[in-house]
């Protein structure tokens, strides 16, 4: 997978960042002055300058509540998040490599997404619905590399396949992109056992995989973190009399946005695979089954920004100001969906002992759908 093939996947699973602001609940505290003088008018102005800028700050915090009180929660952002984690679970298994001898090493990477609908013209419109509505069904995962080790352990069985996997990944800010940090974990045992075995024509022109039963159990988890830090620069001159004294002082509020999703998934698979073998070269492979999916998502905003005002001195006598903040965070939490039907296809090329495979999975999801697609190179005897 290319630095740019990356890129692209970790902007689509966090282009809601685009619009998170409106969905966080914004907390203001003012810069609050003080000073040494002990002159009477002086104290009065540092007074009312603590009161007007708690008033203006407090009035705009209430205005932008109001603006975003209906985004608060998004359990279907949310469950979209915890279903594409479930969905990243496939990234990597050995599906289509059941019918080795003795072993199969497996290095994978693929993607997994959840989307309110395959429709094209619908799916450009994500940002927009997203932004529209404050909550539509959607979310992604990314498992950069995985690596599965199968063994045929004979002793028990000869129909009997078992692998077990193991993926991870730490991309760190910068790496892919400013501002963007990436985490991942992917541990499984998963068995196939073959219900039917194989047959082949003659010399091997067309040859029939059986038909495999498969299960196990799967724990993904995937940590995507965005920092934006043109989230908004303000800075106003603010101008501020009382009793004849006049303060003139600049305030500045330069906030810093991060946005964290992160899912943990159980998944236990079941499902039934069957393939065909083309002139020794061709894998194509089709199945069905249905996923027990166990765990969480929470997508997580915050603001951590300084509120600042500078320093000003009247008639001889300073005022200065301990600095104020803005943050805004908001969480949503929801677990995926427990019982998941879907469609799984592959298709590859065989060369010798070494397989590159595609496989891809559908899922019909109850708020919309899900897709799995990857890339496998495989070694087997």
């Amino acid at each position: 997978m290319t630095k740019r093939i990356i890129c692209l996947v970790v902007t689509a699973a966090f282009a809601f960042v685009t619009v998170a602001p409106i969905w966080g609940q914004v907390s203001i505290t003012p810069p609050r002055a003080s000073t040494t003088s002990t002159e009477d008018d002086i104290q009065k102005l540092v007074d009312t300058i603590n009161t007007d800028l708690a008033g203006e700050l407090t009035g705009f915090q209430n205005d932008l509540n109001e603006e975003i009180k209906d985004y608060y929660d998004l359990p279907k952002l949310a469950r979209g998040v915890a279903n594409s984690g479930g969905t990243a679970t496939h990234i990597g298994t050995q599906r289509s490599f059941i019918d080795y001898r003795r072993f199969a090493v497996v290095v994978g990477a693929g993607v997994g997404a959840s989307l309110p609908s395959t429709d094209p013209a619908r799916m450009e419109r994500i940002i927009d619905d997203l932004e529209k509505d404050g909550d539509i069904y959607f979310g992604a995962a990314i498992q950069p590399i995985v690596a599965s080790i199968g063994y045929r352990p004979r002793i028990l069985s000869e129909r009997l396949f078992v692998n077990a996997k193991l993926g991870w990944s730490n991309i760190e800010e910068g790496t892919v992109e400013d501002g963007l940090a990436f985490n991942s974990l992917s541990v499984g045992l998963l068995a196939n056992y073959r219900l039917v075995g194989s047959r082949a024509v003659p010399a091997g022109v067309l040859r029939w995989r059986g038909l495999s039963l498969g299960s196990g159990v799967v724990y993904q988890r995937n940590e995507l973190e965005f920092r934006l830090e043109d989230f908004g620069r303000v800075d106003d001159r603010v101008t501020i009399d009382e009793g004849g004294q006049e303060a003139e002082f600049d305030v500045l509020i330069d906030p810093v946005l991060k946005a964290t999703a992160t899912s943990n998934s159980v998944v236990i698979p079941f499902e039934l695979t069957t393939g065909l073998r083309v002139l020794w070269l061709l894998d194509f492979n089709v199945g069905g089954g249905v996923d027990l999916s166990f765990g969480n998502s929470e997508i997580t905003l915050d603001v951590d920004s300084p509120v600042t005002a500078e320093d000003v001195t009247v008639n001889g006598d300073e005022i200065t100001f301990t600095d104020g903040s803005a943050s805004v965070s908001a969480g949503t939490e929801e677990g995926p969906q427990l019982v998941r039907p879907r469609l799984t296809a592959g298709a590859g090329l065989n060369l010798g002992p070494f397989k590159l495979d595609i496989p891809v999975m559908y899922y019909f999801d109850e708020d919309g759908n899900s897709l799995m697609a990857g890339v496998n190179l495989g070694f087997v005897w």
